[in-house]
């Protein structure tokens, strides 16, 4: 199935369905979802912290909870970030600052439709 969705489509196509998609819990499925449930705002107004996290989210929804597992959230969210500067995507500086900021999400936390 991989093989003929990567013949069908392009990379960029794929990661666009995919982003569009994902579950990330609160029964969000999608970062247009995601970003007013867990922070109040549009997904081009969340800050690069705040998309690192939801890009964690994917792996296990429920282990990354940002109230109920705080620091697994955290340090899942440091992780995307230090790997988004690993490859080149930010910077070590930005990797840096971006992690020093705290985690805060909406309270309570919203739900997707």
């Amino acid at each position: 199935m991989a093989f003929a969705v990567s013949q069908a489509l392009e990379r960029e196509e794929i990661l666009d369905w995919y982003v569009h998609r994902v579950f990330l819990g609160q029964g969000c499925f999608g970062v247009d979802q995601a970003g007013p449930a867990y922070f109040g705002k549009n997904t081009v107004d969340l800050e690069l912290h705040e998309a690192a996290f939801l890009a964690g989210i994917p792996k296990a929804p429920s282990a990354f909870h940002p109230i109920r597992e705080h620091d697994r959230a955290i340090s899942r969210r440091n992780f995307v970030l230090s790997e988004m500067a690993r490859v080149g995507f930010i910077s070590e500086q930005e990797a840096h600052t971006s992690a020093e900021k705290p985690l805060t999400v909406r309270q309570p936390l919203g739900n997707c439709p």
